[in-house]
């Protein structure tokens, strides 16, 4: 038995892409996070988080720093 594409019934449907609202979802937090005042422990966490390579699985923050870097959003 053949299945449809999931991709073609994402169009269909006018659906965005799971790994599109993930990334959008992991945005949203991080600038939700800095928005908050300077002593708020959520932004205390965000600004001095430091990637650990020792898991193979990314944390949220570590793709957020990666797509800071691949979209160039402003910093103020």
């Amino acid at each position: 038995m053949r299945t449809s594409p999931t991709a073609a019934c994402e169009i269909d449907a006018r659906v965005e892409p799971l790994d599109l609202r993930r990334e959008r979802a992991v945005m949203e937090s991080f600038e939700g996070y800095m928005r908050f005042e300077a002593d708020h422990p959520n932004r205390v966490l965000v600004e001095s988080w430091k990637p650990i390579d020792r898991l193979q699985q990314q944390s949220p923050m570590d793709v957020a720093s990666k797509l800071l870097e691949k979209q160039n959003l402003p910093e103020n």
